[in-house]
């Protein structure tokens, strides 16, 4: 039976791509315009609009500031994964090493999405896409996502 373990580490070094400025920006921007479709000519109080619109636009300067500029300090600039299945993580100013892998993590063929667990239980993502890392990365991360028994 073949072993799911690598045979060799890699690094997968994360940067902004189109493939991810569309799956930020997209969804905030058709929420906007439905905000507009609906509620903007209705008779309704301008305060709440004004606040639904800037609630949107804080969440967009998050998931800007978090994936694609990395500026947050929970921005994930490295994925590190060594031959033995352990992970670890390079933010901002920071390393985390022996960090687990969440089973909600999710692959598909435009998107891999991580959830990572750290031993103080806190969690952090990272978004990659095929055109933010080399091909062959890209599939190495899918199949090893598909195949690894994966933490709760």
């Amino acid at each position: 039976m073949p072993s799911n373990r690598l045979n060799q580490a890699f690094t997968i070094k994360m940067k902004s791509s189109l493939n991810k400025k569309v799956l930020i920006i997209l969804p905030h921007a058709s929420a906007a315009v439905i905000l507009f479709i609906f509620l903007g000519f209705k008779d309704v109080n301008l305060i709440y609009f004004i606040l639904s619109l800037l609630c949107i636009g804080i969440s967009l300067v998050y998931f800007v500031r978090l994936h694609l500029t990395y500026c947050s300090n929970k921005s994930i600039y490295k994925i590190h994964i060594h031959t033995n299945d352990n992970w670890s993580v390079t933010f901002r100013d920071d390393v985390k090493d022996n960090i687990s892998i969440s089973a909600s993590s999710f692959t598909s063929n435009i998107l891999i999405i991580l959830n990572f667990k750290d031993s103080s239980e806190n969690f952090y993502t990272a978004l990659i896409t095929p055109d933010s890392v080399n091909k062959d990365e890209f599939r190495k991360l899918k199949v090893l996502i598909k195949t690894q028994k994966l933490a709760v």
